[in-house]
């Protein structure tokens, strides 16, 4: 009989979450943000995009369960961040978004970064996912026949 036993510290995982910037911290400052995490995630081999709009982030990062634990308390003591509010936390077997280590998505058209997003996946873009940027876009109240769908085309 051929056992298989299962290496649990390859775990792979996605988090979501989004927070409030702190007074603090200008516009500006999350370009050096983004900077500085996609080279730590590089080196961390964690994926991932952050959207800053109106004074709040929203972040999805994925990689394996250790490097992205530790990460994730990095970002809770950040005194850049307050109201930190985790929206998932689940299991993956595959990225989403294995090419980008820290992606910045400009909000400035909601809709186009709806579908910059999706276009990662061919248009179709996880339920999860795509619920999270509508609220956090202020898509969720538009009509669904006039904004981006769970199948967008390119």
């Amino acid at each position: 009989m051929l056992w298989v036993v299962a290496d649990y510290t390859r775990i792979m995982r996605q988090v979501m979450y989004e927070s409030t910037a702190s007074e603090e911290l200008g516009h500006g400052n999350v370009f050096g943000i983004v900077a500085k995490s996609s080279a730590r995630n590089a080196a961390d081999d964690l994926s991932g995009f952050l959207l800053f709009h109106e004074g709040r982030f929203l972040q999805l990062l994925e990689g394996e369960a250790e490097p992205l634990r530790a990460t994730l308390e990095r970002v809770k003591r950040d005194p850049r961040h307050d109201d930190l509010k985790m929206l998932y936390d689940v299991e993956i077997s595959e990225r989403s978004f294995p090419k980008w280590t820290m992606r910045r998505i400009s909000t400035s058209d909601a809709d186009a970064a709806m579908i910059f997003v999706a276009g990662q996946h061919e248009g179709v873009l996880d339920p999860r996912i795509r619920t999270a940027l509508e609220r956090f876009l202020g898509l969720e109240s538009v009509p669904a026949g006039s904004r981006p769908s769970s199948r967008l085309s390119r």
